[in-house]
């Protein structure tokens, strides 16, 4: 019975301008989607090993699983560091 009358509720509930809010909704869906895809191409070696230098300052994303982990980080989510060397290792993807 209980399950009934939040169908019923459900099915009463009225969203003005519905269309706009699937449009929308579509909308962040793709820019998600674009987002993953530039990134992923930005992080290719083609595209990000020339910047691989020494002496390049780095900002450096931490994502921490609990709160034990340790971040070194003013705002909790990046900090900052500098590339002193680099030796590119060939995958077995090669």
């Amino acid at each position: 019975k209980q399950a009934k009358d939040l169908e019923e509720e459900r099915d009463s509930i009225v969203i003005d301008d519905e269309e706009e809010v699937k449009d929308y909704y579509s909308l962040l869906q793709q820019h998600r989607s674009l987002r993953n895809e530039i990134h992923d191409i930005v992080l290719r070696p083609k595209y990000c090993l020339p910047f691989l230098r020494p002496g390049r300052l780095l900002r450096i994303y931490c994502s921490r699983n609990n709160e034990k982990d340790s971040c070194l980080s003013i705002d909790g989510n990046t900090t900052w560091g500098v590339l002193v060397s680099f030796e590119r290792v060939k995958s077995s993807f090669e």
